[in-house]
């Protein structure tokens, strides 16, 4: 489908919803901008289509063709300004509390993104959006965040406005940068060291049930159940930092191998990043071949949660 990029569309706007697929009643705010000349909204309906051939003739016929269900749903590439409440793009990602460890269940919003046009009247709404596969990383210390996320949603429409409606940010947000990569990453430890990049994905696994909406008259999704919570991270050490990772017990060998795992996004609105990881082992303690100086890192998460830092 429609492949739009940073110079087509606004910032996303996002409004909860009291339940599920209905956001009467929720809250309008931002919810993140395309990501500079990589950034990215990618619709991925699919109406599923029936098409019988009934008629007499080699040639397609519109009444032959007859639309099921639409499954909807989109992928995007994706930065966040840092403002106060950006972490709300992992919280809908890990469950809403992200606060404590623990899995809690996902909510869900509606998305809307506006084209711009001299009189562009028009927005695509998704509605009943959860997180299906979300994937931060950076690529240098210092770097942009990048998100990039799938999403499915109950349904999708167009939405009309009366008036051209506002493209840029709300003017509280006019001031805010993107969101940056900053500071060392702290693993089973307190001293940190400087990963040259890092990748975390976090895959919820949603399922669809599709069914009936006699209000609006159409078969689409009435609900995205949730399957097994699966999340990685790996990033990329100089091997002389390797001496300050602890990746295994001492003493005990029964001991567990899970570390916890620090890392700050952010400068004007910092949050840690807490994640209780198993390291994996394979390749990990490879030996040094001609000129290799760096190791990649990869850890199996059990849980992830933020905080506000002390110092903030």
């Amino acid at each position: 489908m429609t492949h739009l990029t940073a110079g087509d569309i606004s910032p996303l706007y996002e409004t909860t919803e009291p339940t599920y697929g209905n956001p009467a009643g929720g809250v309008t705010s931002y919810y993140a901008d395309l990501k500079g000349d990589s950034g990215s909204f990618t619709p991925t309906d699919n109406p599923n289509m029936n098409i019988a051939w009934r008629h007499d003739s080699r040639a397609f016929n519109m009444a032959d063709d007859v639309p099921t269900c639409l499954d909807a749903g989109y992928s995007d590439v994706v930065e966040v300004r840092d403002a106060s409440g950006w972490e709300k793009i992992i919280k809908y990602a890990i469950g809403d509390d992200g606060t404590t460890a623990g899995t809690p269940r996902l909510k869900s919003r509606s998305t809307e993104l506006l084209v711009k046009e001299s009189s562009g009247q028009e927005g695509l709404m998704y509605i009943g959006c959860k997180t299906d596969r979300l994937e931060i990383r950076a690529d240098q210390p210092g770097g942009i965040v990048e998100f990039n996320e799938t999403v499915l949603a109950a349904y999708s429409r167009i939405r009309q406005h009366s008036t051209r409606p506002e493209y840029d940010p709300p003017t509280t947000l006019a001031s805010f940068p993107a969101l940056q990569w900053m500071n060392g990453v702290t693993i089973g430890g307190s001293t940190a060291i400087y990963p040259q990049n890092f990748r975390i994905s976090i895959n919820n696994n949603l399922g669809r049930v599709r069914g009936w909406d006699e209000l609006i008259g159409i078969s689409r999704t009435v609900g995205l159940p949730e399957g097994r919570l699966e999340m990685e991270m790996e990033m990329d050490v100089w091997r002389e930092d390797l001496g300050q990772i602890v990746l295994a017990p001492t003493g005990d060998p029964g001991a567990t191998m899970a570390q916890t795992i620090k890392l700050t996004l952010g400068t004007r609105n910092p949050k840690e990043l807490h994640m209780q990881a198993v390291p994996m082992l394979d390749g990990q303690f490879s030996p040094i071949i001609q000129d290799k100086q760096m190791e990649t890192l990869r850890f199996r998460i059990d849980y992830m949660y933020l905080s506000t830092p002390a110092s903030s």
